[in-house]
């Protein structure tokens, strides 16, 4: 997949960029985050789109989370959304977005 990318023009730097770290590296979360964290993982396919398009060229651009997905997959995983919850998830989703509409 990388030499598909580096094929399309991608520089190295946006393909690191987009590289997720090694499955069993350690991340440190803050315990305040914890389920804001839980919550961002688990919706990750519950981000909204939009497709943006010229003659030249095509690109899906990510717009945020489908906020209606939150309670129910909060509920099914067994978890109580706080109002400060809601607020870390929203602050983790802007920094996501930053990584997300890189290309």
């Amino acid at each position: 997949m990388v030499e598909d990318l580096k094929r399309a023009g991608i520089s190295s730097a946006q393909i690191e960029a987009l590289t997720p770290p090694e499955r069993g590296e350690d991340i440190n979360i803050h315990p305040d985050n914890v389920t804001a964290i839980e919550l961002l993982v688990a919706l990750k396919t519950q981000w909204r789109t939009e497709a943006l398009s010229t003659m030249s060229k095509a690109v899906i651009r990510y717009t945020g989370i489908d906020y209606s997905a939150v309670q129910p997959t909060a509920q099914l995983m067994g978890l109580t959304v706080s109002a400060r919850d809601f607020s870390l998830l929203r602050l983790a989703e802007d920094e996501a977005l930053t990584y997300r509409n890189v290309l």
